[in-house]
């Protein structure tokens, strides 16, 4: 008990004051001791007892006697203070009266002693102390409830508490054997025993037990349970599972124990090797119950195993595992057509059908469908497009014809043979009809609109609204003849006969063909056995009749509808219509009441396929999922898809096996301004197709994704795009992915894009456009947005429309009415922005119209021309020349000044004019150029007898009239003024003539021609040989015999040996070459004195023309190439391959008919080079060799540089440079650049004015084409520099070493002087060979020591052609000859030696020596006096003399003709004459080339120089002998001009020396 300290401080002063009392007492009573009396207590108090709870307050009582009356003072004594003195206080109250009462008692206050003190004047007296007792309630504070595992030890304590502490026992029923509870212990005021054991009785029950507390005060009973529990162990464990994909399966487990277990469902993913928990999720249910569920199956689940662990407080089981196989499930998908939408339109997805009723389908997987509301024959491709194949829609009728014509009335079955013939029940009109592949229809049995059940052939047959069709794979129809109640066999020529069933006799009786009876027999089909499987509606069975007609009912009951799955009768259908068979023989049924597909295996096992019992709708989905209306056909193809007529679905739908989804487009990464929106989007795919979308964001700078929710920000969020609104900043880089679901097969997870902050749009294009009218116009609207906006506009005129993607604003407005138009643009991005803007119509433009077009031209080659034309109509115009209907580069004004115009601009010219409203073009205006004369055909050389007459005769083309006049040896002949010169064959008409043409523009001079006049007959002589020749097939080709003989020769032209009729001219012309005509040619040239045969030549005749410019590239970006096919179809091919600094030069190679050509390069690189040109003017090829690369190129247009195409070829003046280009006709060129080992190209351009630009990885090439010309002048620079000069080919085949002269020492033997020189191309040419000795000797040169007595003999091999020593003999005619070539006079005294001859194509040799062995200073030269013809040169010069110094100089003299530089090999051979035989020849050569006095280059030793590489392959090219070591030699490109060759012997020696020099491509 806890005592209050105010009653501690009165008890101290208490005892104060009685100690002052009792002395004044003593006193008192000493002066009084007779009148009181001492107080005594009459009524001791008794102790009291509380129980708690319960009372809460107690009192003492006490009574006391004395005189005077005494007072009362209750004390307490707690056992620690003594006694104190009590004042009042929440415990106590009348401390000062005869009654004490404790109130709010508590445990604590047990034992406190109470005792009164009565006082007064007399004394004082005390009674007998009291004690307070309290007692408390025992009360148990252990659980009222404990278990026990059977036969296993166990305790519990049972706790309780009470004063004083309470006893514990069992106070009514019975412990379970081998449990006790021990006595009781206790500590205060708690007491406890145990209960403890081994239980051996009652398992798996709980024993009610009452257990007693009991103290002095009170007994407590509790109600206890005591557990006796039992382990949990599996009684069945689950089993092994299998479903299809989007079915639901389950496992179970039992299990025993007490208290019942929990369960716990754990699952090992297939391959895995641990068990993981599971929980309630969209996969699985029943996770924590005896029951797993698994609602909706997918192919992620197969080979997992499942178990389950059952657990209670007495310890867990763990049941064996269970395999789930998911196999792939039957998913229906919609074919053809729309759910409830009913039409007639083909199409693919546009198709629609109205009350589809059959389906069949042939070997090509093409479907045949009974469109029976439309009236139709439907035909779906194997690729899914819908056509009508007979009938008319919404046209009932019974015509038989073609697709249009004929006329249906509610066919309901359809078939197909094998041939394509569809088979239709026409159920409406009682009939069986034939459609044909291409829709022709024909009635094969019955009569339209007259029904009944006769057999018969044709149209004697009758039926009764028959609804089912079936080809049988022996040749004939069955047909379900509902109506009939009979099937029916029908010949295909139309016989009919009933096999089975009795016609009106309704029933279901399983017998044999007619005893049997059906009832509304609907479909049915037949398996590889012949056996025939029917849907008898009426009856909703499924009936079996084998090739014995013997019919039975394979499942279902008849008469009894319903929807059971199950084998044989206990099936149950509801008027099954459609059925099929597959190929190992089991039967699919549209049981179309129950709006399912049905399967019934061939021992009549029925399962439902698809669909659910009595739920109609047209959702396609696995299994149970999908839904039909009314389905009543059904086919099977191959491959064991099955094809349903859904027919109140108004569609076709067909079967498939379920597969996972997968994504085919992912979400992008997009763009949206703040406080705009975004979208992301997926398209997946799978079967059935995913429609479960779940969209998941990571935000910015964190890891991982969480499912999006719907709110205000974002929508969408299962669909297939999600929404994004009212984007902030703090969004910038959010990403976004989202997972796809079909609840088939693993879900796919798509790849992940991020959401950018873009900004608010601003309009960037004006606020207002013009339009005019009647014209198209356009305006482009733009504003700068981040991400991109889309446009819109209000107000616009009815006629104009606005993309809302690219902003493109067009239209074509009829009239100005309304203008100008206000309207209201709008660009937003998820946020938008207005614009007002202006739209203006214009008044409509007019078109231009040709006031006066360009007017007929003609001028004078080298003048200004200019062409005009005037317009009318609305401006601005546009303008664009033409030449031949070629657009001209640059020419777009009214007028088009020509400047110095060639020959080639002459044309027809227009003009196209253009303005807004349309174009014009002009009439033609033509342009003639007035040309100098090109002579064509020129005069040859004849030889007469004397006294003959010889017919000389040329032929020239060129503006307006020509004047002629032949010369003899340069001079004119007097009156010899017409295009042919009769000579009467006079000796002294024998000479060398030419003639000169000539109009106001220039002259023309032609070759020389020999005319020889002979005293005798003469056999002919070949001069001029046939050179091969190349045509393509239609082109004209000529070969040229040229021969003299006396009399004049006949020719008869032979191929392959035999004479070709007619072709007895010199010349042989095809107009039109044929493939057939290619050969080998010769001549057979004969007269009176003999004959002779021309060498063969060969006609090649193409069968296509591969001509043309073609640019390309080599492969991997490599460099490109250029390839040049002239007409004949030979070309060249330049390129260069920049991976291996490779140039590709094909200089001459041949294109074959099939487009293929190849090429040897060996010189520089070693290349083969293979390519083939297509028909369409592709070109593909590689090369091997040093560079090994593919190259492919493309045939160039015809365009405005047409003129200048070609291979034009140019060196440099002043180093051994060169280069090759290819021009292209549409404005492309490629060049290719050389300078020793060095190479470089590419491809450039080249202009309508020549100029040719290209730009290669080290170098730029530019250069300008003469048109008129056809020369090149240009320049390189980078790492090979030059200035270059040169020309096209043609304009090269007609350049040439001219005039070639050689000054040397003239001795005997091995040192006489000798020359050589060749004449190349086909024709013979007229040559003036000097040697001159005398005239030296003379003013104005004065050369001492000259031969006085030259001797000229020429030689052709070792033949000797002629030999002159004085000129005395053909003095006039010599000179003639050397005034045409420009030579100097010889001296009148006719001693210097000259011959005069015409020399056919080959190698010469002039040999100069001293008539009697004498030695002196002569010159030799040979004049070339024919005129330029391209192939005809005179090269190679060589001569072979005595070389020394002083007059003793070898000196070689030749001219570069006008036009363009020549690249030469000059040689001064020396020792590598010794190898021939030749003696005392010059040891050390020095060479010299000079130009007037300037030095152009010398060399002293070749093999120092640093042209060696390309000296060796010159003289390789050029077909010169190997130079030996001692030897000098330079190459050298040379500009026009005249050039010296001086050769001397080093430190003034002397010896026998060749110089010799080449011209070189």
């Amino acid at each position: 008990m806890k005592i209050p300290t105010n009653l501690v401080c009165r008890s101290g002063a208490v005892r104060t004051v009685s100690r002052l009392l009792a002395g004044l007492v003593a006193l008192l009573l000493v002066a009084s001791v007779q009148a009181q009396t001492v107080p005594t207590i009459s009524t001791q108090p008794s102790s009291a007892t509380v129980n708690l709870p319960g009372a809460t307050s107690a009192t003492f009582t006490v009574a006391a006697s004395g005189d005077p009356a005494p007072s009362i003072q209750w004390q307490f004594n707690s056992g620690s203070s003594g006694w104190v003195a009590l004042t009042p206080d929440a415990n106590h109250s009348g401390v000062n009266s005869t009654t004490l009462t404790v109130s709010a008692i508590t445990a604590g206050m047990n034992g406190v002693q109470y005792r009164a003190v009565a006082a007064s004047t007399a004394g004082t007296a005390t009674s007998n102390a009291v004690t307070l007792t309290v007692q408390v309630v025992p009360a148990f504070t252990s659980a009222a409830t404990t278990s026990f595992t059977f036969n296993t030890a166990g305790t519990f304590t049972v706790t309780a508490t009470g004063q004083p502490a309470p006893t514990l026992t069992v106070a009514s029923g019975s412990l379970p054997t081998g449990v006790t509870l021990s006595s009781t212990s206790s500590a205060g005021n708690t007491s406890t025993a145990t209960l403890s054991g081994s239980p051996t009785s009652a398992a798996g029950t709980t024993v009610a037990l009452v257990l007693r507390a009991t103290n002095a005060a009170v007994s407590t009973d509790q109600s206890f349970n005591l557990l006796v529990m039992t382990v949990p162990a599996i009684t069945t464990n689950p089993s092994n599972a299998s479903g299809s994909l989007g079915e639901t399966v389950s496992f179970t487990a039992v299990a025993s124990g007490y208290p019942a277990p929990s369960f716990r469902w754990q699952r090992q993913p297939a391959g895995g090797s641990t068990f993981v928990d599971l929980a309630d999720d969209g996969t699985f249910s029943g996770t924590a119950t005896g029951s797993l569920s698994i609602p909706r199956l997918v192919s992620g689940l197969n080979g997992d195993s499942f178990r389950v662990v059952a657990t209670n407080a007495a310890g867990t089981a763990q049941s064996a595992s269970a395999t789930l196989t998911v196999v792939n499930s039957t998913v229906i998908s919609t074919l053809a057509g729309k759910a409830g939408e009913a039409g007639s339109a083909d199409g693919a997805s546009t198709a629609r059908f109205n009350g589809p009723s059959s389906i069949a389908v042939d070997s090509l997987g093409n479907l045949y469908v009974a469109d029976s509301s439309n009236h139709l024959i439907r035909k779906v491709s194997a690729s899914g497009v819908v056509s009508t194949l007979a009938g008319v829609a919404g046209q009932l009728g019974n015509a038989d014809g073609g697709a249009g014509v004929a006329r249906f009335s509610g066919p309901s079955a359809v078939a197909v043979s094998p041939l394509g013939v569809v088979y239709v029940a026409d159920t409406y009109n009682h009939t069986i009809r034939a459609v044909a592949a291409d829709g022709t229809v024909a009635t094969l049995a019955g009569l339209a609109g007259s029904s009944g059940s006769a057999d018969g052939a044709g149209s004697t047959a009758r039926f009764a609204f028959p609804s089912g069709i079936a080809y049988s794979p022996d040749g004939y129809l069955l047909v379900a003849d509902t109506f009939n109640h009979t099937i029916r066999k029908v010949l295909i020529n139309g016989t009919v006969s009933t096999i089975a069933g009795q016609a009106g006799s309704q029933g279901s009786v399983n017998l044999t063909g007619t005893a049997a009876r059906f009832s509304l027999p609907n479909s049915l089909a037949i398996d590889a056995s012949g056996n025939v499987f029917i849907t008898d509606s009426g009856s909703h069975v499924i009936r079996r009749m084998d090739t014995t007609l013997a019919v039975t009912t394979l499942a279902g009951t008849a008469g009894s509808a319903g929807s059971v799955d199950g084998t044989g009768a206990a099936a149950r259908f509801s008027q099954p219509s459609g059925i099929t068979v597959d190929s190992s023989g089991v039967v699919y049924v549209a049981d179309t009441l129950n709006q399912t597909i049905r399967r019934v295996s061939a021992a009549g096992v029925v399962t439902t396929l698809a669909g659910s019992a009595g739920q109609a709708g047209s959702a396609d989905g696995v299994i149970a999922a999908a839904r039909f209306r009314q389905p009543t056909g059904l086919a099977i193809d191959s491959a064991g898809i099955i094809y349903i007529a859904d027919t109140r679905n108004h569609l076709l739908r067909r079967s498939g096996v379920a597969q996972a989804p997968s994504i085919g487009v992912h979400p992008q990464s997009t763009l949206a301004a703040i406080g705009g929106s975004a979208s992301f989007s997926v398209v997946a795919s799978g079967t059935p197709a995913p429609t479960y979308f779940t969209w998941m964001r990571q935000p910015a700078g964190t890891t991982g994704f969480s499912v999006v929710s719907a709110d205000s920000t974002y929508s969408g969020v299962n669909t297939a795009t999600l929404s994004v609104s009212n984007v902030t900043s703090a969004m910038s880089g959010d990403r976004f992915q989202v997972v796809v679901s079909n609840l088939i097969g693993a879900n796919a997870t798509s790849l992940s894009a991020a959401l950018g902050i873009g900004t608010a749009p601003v309009f960037s294009s004006e606020a207002s456009a013009s339009f005019r009218a009647t014209v198209a116009g356009t305006f482009t609207v733009a504003a700068a947005a981040n991400p991109a906006a889309t446009f819109s506009a209000t107000g616009l005129p009815s006629w104009a429309s606005l993309d809302a993607v690219s902003g493109v604003l067009s239209g074509t407005a009829p009239d100005a009415t309304g203008s100008p138009f206000t309207v209201t643009l709008t660009a937003s991005n998820g946020i938008a922005t207005n614009q007002t803007f202006t739209l203006t119509v214009l008044p409509a433009v007019l078109p231009p119209a040709i006031a006066s077009a360009p007017a007929a031209t003609t001028i004078n080659q080298g003048q200004n021309a200019t062409l005009s034309v005037s317009v009318t109509g609305t401006e601005p115009f546009t303008y664009q020349w033409r030449r031949n209907g070629t657009a001209i580069e640059g020419a777009t004004a009214a007028s088009l000044a020509l400047s110095a115009v060639q020959a080639s601009a002459a044309g027809s010219y227009t003009v196209t004019v253009t303005n807004s409203a349309g174009s014009v073009t002009s009439a033609a205006g033509v342009l003639t150029v007035n040309t100098a004369p090109v002579i064509t055909q020129q005069p040859r050389s004849v030889a007469v007898l004397s006294g003959a007459s010889a017919t000389l005769s040329v032929a020239a083309t060129g503006s307006s009239s020509f004047s002629y006049q032949w010369r003899k040896y340069g001079a004119a002949v007097a009156g010899a003024t017409n295009a042919s010169l009769t000579l009467s064959g006079s000796a002294a008409d024998a000479g060398n003539y030419d003639v000169q043409v000539t109009n106001a523009l220039g002259t023309a001079t032609s070759a020389v021609a020999q005319v020889s006049v002979v005293s005798a007959a003469s056999a002919p002589v070949i001069t001029v040989q046939p050179a091969a020749r190349s045509v393509v097939a239609g082109g004209a080709v000529s070969m040229e015999v040229g021969a003299i003989g006396v009399p004049a020769p006949s020719y008869q032209w032979r191929k392959n040996g035999a004479a070709v009729a007619g072709a007895t001219n010199a010349t042989l012309s095809l107009s039109a070459a044929q493939v057939a005509d290619a050969g080998t040619y010769d001549a057979v040239v004969s007269n009176s004195a003999g004959s002779v045969t021309s060498a063969s030549a060969a006609l090649r005749v193409a069968a296509r023309s591969y001509a043309g410019v073609y640019f390309g590239t080599f492969a991997s970006g490599q460099g490109s190439l250029a390839v040049l096919v002239r007409e004949d179809n030979s070309g060249v091919m330049l390129g260069f391959i920049s991976g291996s600094s490779t140039p590709v030069i094909g200089q001459s190679f041949t294109v074959n008919d099939s487009g293929a050509f190849s090429f040897a390069q060996s010189s520089g690189v070693s290349l083969v080079v293979a390519g083939t040109i297509a028909a369409d003017g592709s070109v593909t090829g590689t090369t091997g060799g040093s560079a090994s690369v593919s190259f492919s190129a493309n045939r160039a247009p015809a365009g405005a540089t047409q003129t200048l195409a070609g291979l034009y070829k140019a060196g440099a003046a002043s180093s051994g440079a060169s280069a090759q280009i290819i021009a292209g006709p549409d404005g492309r060129a490629f060049a290719l650049v050389t300078a020793g080992t060095s190479a470089d190209g590419a491809s450039g351009s080249v202009t309508t004015a020549g100029a040719v630009s290209v730009t290669t990885g080290r170098n730029v090439v530019t250069a300008s084409i003469n048109a008129s010309t056809g020369l090149l002048t240009g320049s390189v620079a980078g790492t090979i520099n030059a200035t270059l000069a040169g020309g096209g080919e043609a304009a090269l085949g007609l350049q040439r070493l001219v005039n070639i002269s050689t000054r040397a020492r003239v001795g005997s033997g091995d040192g006489i002087a000798i020359a050589g020189f060749v004449i190349s191309g086909e024709e013979s040419k007229p040559v003036l060979i000097r040697a001159v000795g005398p005239t030296l000797g003379a003013a104005p040169f004065n050369v001492s020591g000259v031969l006085a007595a030259p001797r000229l003999e020429l030689f052709r091999g070792a033949t000797s052609l002629a030999v002159n020593s004085g000129i005395a003999a053909d003095r006039a005619a010599i000179d003639a000859a050397g005034r045409q070539a420009g030579a100097f006079a010889l001296g009148s005294a006719g001693t210097d030696a000259a011959i005069l001859t015409t020399l056919a194509p080959g190698n010469y040799t002039a040999q100069v020596s001293g008539v009697s062995g004498a030695a002196g200073i002569a010159l030799i030269e040979v004049y070339d006096l024919s005129t330029a013809a391209a192939g005809q040169k005179m090269l190679n010069i060589a001569t072979r003399a005595s070389a020394g110094s002083g007059d003793n100089t070898l000196i070689a003299g030749f001219v570069v003709p006008a036009g363009s530089s020549k690249r030469v090999l000059v040689r001064a051979v020396g020792p590598g004459l010794t190898p021939f035989g030749v003696g005392g020849v010059l040891a050390q050569p020095v060479l010299q080339l000079q130009s007037g006095a300037t030095i152009v280059a010398q060399n002293t030793n070749w093999t120092t120089s640093a042209d060696r590489d390309a000296i060796t392959a010159g003289s390789s090219q050029a077909g010169a002998f190997t130079l030996s070591a001692g030897d000098s030699a330079l190459i050298a490109t040379l500009a026009p001009g005249a050039y010296t060759v001086l050769v001397t012997g080093t430190g003034g020696a002397s010896g026998i020396a060749l110089v010799e020099v080449y011209e070189l491509p």
